[in-house]
């Protein structure tokens, strides 16, 4: 849980939104809580399997160890495995 006033949030209001992704943004006024910004629960969870996709791309195949050929290849299979978890969700 991430805690910002309600002039932070004015403020910087897209960082609070991409942080909403990950986890809830209680947001206070004058000390007291006053709103809570929170993802829906299937963009949530399909922004936490993109990121568990992407630790798994990365561990088991290193920036360094591929070639541009073999790069476009990761990407097009990350990209199934996206299209793949965001359309169970659906």
């Amino acid at each position: 849980m991430k805690q910002a006033t309600a002039t932070e949030v004015k403020t910087n209001f897209g960082k609070y939104l991409g942080l909403a992704l990950r986890e809830d943004v209680h947001i206070t006024k004058n000390g007291t809580d006053v709103a809570i910004l929170t993802a829906p629960k299937p963009l949530r969870s399909w922004t936490n399997e993109l990121r568990k996709i992407i630790a798994e791309g990365r561990a088991s195949s290193p920036a360094s160890s591929r070639s541009e050929n073999n790069d476009a290849e990761y990407k097009d299979a990350i990209a199934a495995e996206i299209m793949e978890k965001y359309e169970s969700l659906n």
